[in-house]
Formats: structure tokens, sequence, C-alpha cells
């Protein structure tokens, strides 16, 4: 349910450029045109995905400052 929730908040929010995401679960998903240089991270949990799906901001910050982003 979260992914799902994060894949839609995602795909509505990058409609330029090329966004890799590595999920928790080892999947990849791709957003954006594909325009200019691709950008990756890397979400090594669950926790931080439902994190940002929660509260952007925060899940970010908090995500990169446990390095689990």
């Amino acid at each position: 349910m979260w992914e799902r929730l994060f894949e839609t908040v995602a795909d509505q929010c990058v409609r330029q450029g090329s966004l890799t995401i590595d999920m928790p679960d080892g999947s990849t998903r791709r957003f954006g045109d594909g325009t200019g240089s691709d950008i990756r991270i890397h979400i090594t949990d669950r926790d931080t995905l439902i994190g940002i799906v929660k509260n952007p901001e925060l899940g970010v910050g908090e995500g990169y400052m446990n390095g689990t982003l």
C-alpha cells in the first residue's frame, strides 16, 4: 500500500528530468520524462518510505540523516 502511494506522489511531483529510485524491496522505479542527467536514490527501509509519504520534507531529511536514503 505505501509503495503504491509513494509511486503516485513521486509520479505527480517529478514531471521533467529523470529520477530513478531503488526501493526497499529491491525493485527500481523511474519517474520523469527522461530528459537531463539521471538522479538515482536508494531507499533502504520501508519506514523511510512511509515517512516520505506521510511528510515528504521531514521524511527525506530523516532518511538522509539516518543513512536510509
